[in-house]
């Protein structure tokens, strides 16, 4: 058995660290609950989806371990979440969080891949979410959740990013967002860059958001070329947390 410094963990479970960033920026689900659009509803749903990546940004620190049967409650003016570590071996978690306009239910199930410099790490949970919105008063959707890339990890800056594709679909509509997730490549040129495409329920693409997540994402009326700012990173982000 090796020893290993405590100062390479933060001082957070990996339940806790996992669930503070699914509740992180959980207010666009109560926005999208009260946009008249399905279109738009459909896209502050797959900007929640995306904006998650910023609690990446310089937290590359392990967390610890939870344990078998740990929960994480907590109560807020505007919702309420319940945890649980439900399986050791694998690691799944599950959680429900209820809001203003909307409930939140994921299991995360990850599965993660070792090259030797880098980390991939898939979740192949499910997300599901309701919003009591719409012509029906309940529409379902499922938040898909791109890879993260644990990189560096022996020479170098390490860093932790969203990489690849993933997809939000509105299940009672039909509609559909397409979020793409270049990467950093070997001049940066594309970090943290996002790139989210909404198309209505006959697969014509209708919205365009775009930007850096950690930036601003901006969004585009493709039928009248109509932009305006969607979302911009708060400065409030923890430094070295």
């Amino acid at each position: 058995m090796v020893s290993m410094p405590v100062q390479i963990n933060c001082p957070l479970s990996g339940l806790q660290l996992t669930i503070e960033r699914e509740a992180h920026n959980i207010e666009f689900l109560t926005r999208a609950a009260a946009e008249p659009n399905s279109l738009k509803r459909l896209a502050l749903v797959a900007v929640y989806g995306c904006v998650r990546a910023i609690l990446f940004k310089d937290r590359v620190r392990k967390p610890f371990n939870a344990m078998l049967g740990e929960t994480y409650e907590l109560v807020t003016p505007t919702y309420r979440l319940i945890a649980e570590q439900v399986s050791h071996h694998p690691p799944i978690s599950a959680w429900f969080i209820q809001g203003d306009g909307f409930i939140y239910e994921k299991s995360f199930v990850p599965k993660i891949k070792f090259t030797g410099r880098s980390i991939s790490a898939a979740d192949e949970g499910a997300c599901l979410t309701t919003l009591f919105a719409g012509e029906t008063g309940k529409e379902l959707y499922n938040i898909g959740s791109a890879k993260t890339a644990v990189g560096n990890l022996i020479i170098g800056e390490t860093y932790i990013e969203p990489l690849g594709t993933c997809e939000v679909v509105n299940h009672t509509t039909g509609e559909k967002a397409h979020c793409e997730f270049p990467g950093r490549g070997y001049f940066s040129s594309a970090k943290e860059v996002v790139k989210i495409t909404v198309k209505d329920a006959n697969g014509q693409a209708r919205l365009e958001i775009t930007g850096r997540y950690h930036d601003v994402l901006e969004m585009k009326d493709l039928d009248n070329g109509e932009t305006t700012e969607i979302w911009r990173c708060p400065d409030y982000l923890p430094k070295n947390a």
